[in-house]
């Protein structure tokens, strides 16, 4: 059994500034994020068919289409083809809606984690390009100027920090 297990690291915004609204709903914003210790750990199980299984610890979340991993998953099959199957397990520590990028990190360790255990990959440009609005945040640890809307969002490394609990490999 293939199994691999990956930490998806909460950010906290230290400044957070809305600049202006624009006309498909979404705003422009300006702000300042730093990882921070808390994380959700997924684990990734490879399994002999096509079913994607996703469970967790939290039974407020949805398991289903609704759900950012379960999202991550069916587009990383969109766009590489790739149909094996996989049980996710979500052990959630993040809290949920709080502002912490928790179901934009964890589609984002989906992305990363998958490439690796199918052995499918993405450039890249294109990873940034489909991103859940922070994950390249996600990849390392730096205190962060980001700014734009969730289509145009840049993010700068502002200060190099070492990743809290180390590496997002377990």
């Amino acid at each position: 059994m293939e199994q691999i297990t990956r930490k998806a690291y909460a950010k906290i915004n230290l400044v957070l500034d809305v600049t202006g609204r624009l006309p498909n709903g979404y705003h422009e914003v300006s702000m300042v994020m730093q990882n921070v210790g808390i994380h959700d750990t997924l684990t990734f199980t490879k399994r002999g068919d096509e079913q994607i299984v996703l469970t967790t610890n939290d039974g407020q979340l949805p398991l289903g289409e609704d759900n950012l991993i379960y999202k991550a998953v069916l587009l990383l099959r969109e766009l590489t083809g790739n149909k094996d199957g996989v049980t996710i397990h979500l052990e959630k520590r993040i809290p949920v809606a709080a502002g912490m990028a928790g179901g934009s990190t964890d589609a984002a360790a989906v992305l990363l984690a998958l490439q690796e255990l199918t052995g499918v990959t993405l450039p890249q440009e294109q990873l940034l390009q489909i991103s859940f609005w922070d994950w390249d945040f996600k990849k390392s640890s730096c205190k962060r100027k980001a700014s734009g809307s969730v289509q145009t969002f840049r993010i700068v490394c502002w200060e190099k920090q070492p990743m809290p609990g180390g590496s997002e490999k377990s």
